[in-house]
């Protein structure tokens, strides 16, 4: 689990805030940034273990940490952010126009 997630629960002192095995990283979501993390990772570990990560790879993109805030039921799932990121995207984008 990352650091943001980590912080999060231990804030709430809840077991998950996010339940973070619903988000998965296809392919085509992997940039360059984070691909070379991956790969600088990947050459501290043993091998035997990398499979298992590179399986379980996962990221929650900054919109839908934001997006989490608007949810009242925790653990939060991939649904509930799906659903309310459409309007959370636009609520910024009418703000970023008035301004």
């Amino acid at each position: 689990m990352g650091f943001c997630l980590n912080v999060i629960t231990g804030a709430i002192e809840g077991k998950s805030y996010i339940l973070h095995e619903e988000w998965e990283l296809p392919d085509h979501e992997k940039d360059d940034y984070f691909q070379e993390h991956m790969d600088s990772l990947m050459n501290s570990i043993p091998v035997e273990k990398r499979a298992f990560l590179k399986k379980n790879q996962r990221r929650i993109y900054p919109i839908d940490y934001f997006t989490s805030s608007f949810v009242n039921e925790i653990p939060i799932s991939k649904k509930s952010i799906d659903e309310l990121n459409p309007l959370v995207e636009q609520a910024i984008k009418d703000e970023v126009v008035k301004d």
